[in-house]
């Protein structure tokens, strides 16, 4: 119920026997102000995001594993105004929109549901934005095309280390999209 993860592994993928993990999050980090308080954005920072989630700007977030990406994009997300319809796509539900509005869609890994048709999926849904959890793979290209084809104000999340890396890693995935469909089409 409070949204902490379990992981369990047995031998033979552990070598020492069997291992159970928790991940647990924070629950304190629910709003721009802890932010500011904890020192990791400046009140200047904080109007600047807030500013550029009401202007409509898509906006990517990225960082490393457990650099608070999604605790970011739940804060962010809350400043979309109420009266909107967000749809939501992620891994796993860990998005959490106080909005009354809001499409929550998890794509589950053991059903063949492509990123292009969960997607699709959801622009079908008449959004007025869209918020990816995860952009990863050949998915990048779709979220790419939605956010450059009337759903501004989108917000996506990705790892990468720099903003040059997330360039280079949008890029790199939008090639292997390319790379994919040349492929699939010759078959």
């Amino acid at each position: 119920p409070d949204g902490s993860r379990i992981n369990a592994i047995i031998p033979p993928l552990s070598v020492k026997g069997p291992v159970v993990t928790i991940r647990k999050f924070k629950e304190d980090m629910d709003n721009i102000d802890t932010l500011i308080g904890n020192g990791t954005l400046t009140p200047y920072m904080a109007r600047f995001l807030e500013a550029a989630v009401l202007g409509k700007l898509n906006i990517l977030v990225c960082g490393s594993h457990a650099s608070g990406k999604t605790t970011l994009l739940n804060i962010l997300g809350n400043f979309i105004p109420d009266n909107e319809r967000i749809a939501v796509i992620e891994d796993i539900a860990e998005i959490d929109l106080n909005q009354s509005n809001v499409i929550s869609l998890e794509s589950d890994t053991n059903v063949l549901v492509s990123a292009k048709d969960i997607i699709n999926t959801a622009l079908k849904m008449n959004p007025d934005r869209l918020i990816i959890g995860n952009i990863k793979d050949l998915e990048a290209y779709y979220v790419l095309q939605a956010m450059n084809t009337g759903y501004n104000g989108s917000i996506g999340l990705m790892y990468a280390n720099s903003v040059n890396d997330a360039i280079l890693r949008l890029e790199s995935m939008v090639g292997m999209n390319t790379t994919f469909n040349v492929n699939t089409a010759r078959n």
